[in-house]
């Protein structure tokens, strides 16, 4: 319980205000508030990934709709805090009472069977069904799981380059690929679907790196990264709805951009 309290107060109240704010300054703008009334409601109820696709909303459209259409990833997430709650508490016995590689080796086997439906559904779906789905999306959040138990029970026998530098040199490269893969890979592309699969491996190897070289007390960003690290999330929550407002402020572009 204390889990889902300390996730409320990060995930969901700060939702909860930024989504109030925008909606008071929609009608100060004079926006017609009551065309966001159904998307507010999924939002608030955590099922806004489905709803956008039911409403064949487009995420990589390049006008800008509504303030909200980041917000599916958090219906998503929470959908995903819910369920993957239910399946710690399960593995969790399960390695108590058996052994502790079963919770790696199911959460192994489950990553690998949402990745094969996520590949099968990139071929025979549209690219925004694979996109809001939580069933083809879930690979990645249980990628994620299966590393975080491999970390938990079998920390000591992982393979560490102690070289030093070489860890530094492995975490850019994975950087600069997904750096590359952002710029250059469209959602039109016929290798969008391959993407999202590389770069969910780079950003868990990202992750993997980031705990290694932590534990290594090697300090692999500043103090202003760090405080922006802090804040990623508020900034996220913010950005579309900045974007809409100055859609519709009458200023030169270039002060606009």
């Amino acid at each position: 319980m204390n889990y889902f309290k300390k996730r409320f107060r990060r995930i969901y109240w700060a939702l909860i205000v930024v989504v109030f704010i925008t909606l008071s300054l929609i009608i100060f703008m004079n926006i017609d508030i009551l065309s966001l009334k159904n998307e507010v409601k999924s939002i608030l109820l955590s099922y806004n990934n489905y709803w956008q696709l039911d409403a064949n909303s487009d995420y990589f459209a390049k006008h800008i709709s509504s303030p909200f259409i980041h917000l599916w990833y958090m219906s998503m997430l929470i959908q995903m805090q819910i369920v993957f709650s239910i399946i710690y508490v399960i593995l969790k016995k399960l390695g108590e009472k058996i052994h502790r590689i079963i919770p790696c080796g199911i959460l192994f086997l489950l990553s690998l069977i949402g990745l094969i439906y996520f590949y099968s559904a990139s071929v025979d779906k549209d690219m925004m069904f694979i996109y809001y789905n939580t069933l083809t999306r879930c690979f990645s959040f249980l990628f994620g799981a299966f590393l975080a138990s491999f970390h938990l029970n079998y920390k000591k026998h992982l393979l560490i380059l102690n070289v030093k530098g070489f860890s530094y040199f492995i975490y850019l490269f994975y950087l600069a690929i997904l750096s590359v893969f952002f710029i250059t890979v469209k959602s039109s592309s016929s290798f969008f679907a391959q993407a999202m699969i590389f770069t969910t491996i780079i950003t868990v190897r990202l992750i993997d790196y980031g705990i290694l070289l932590y534990n290594k007390n090697i300090k692999i960003e500043n103090k202003i990264i760090n405080f922006i690290a802090k804040i990623s999330y508020e900034i996220y929550l913010v950005q579309y709805p900045v974007i809409y407002f100055f859609e519709y402020l009458k200023i030169n572009i270039y002060l606009k951009i």
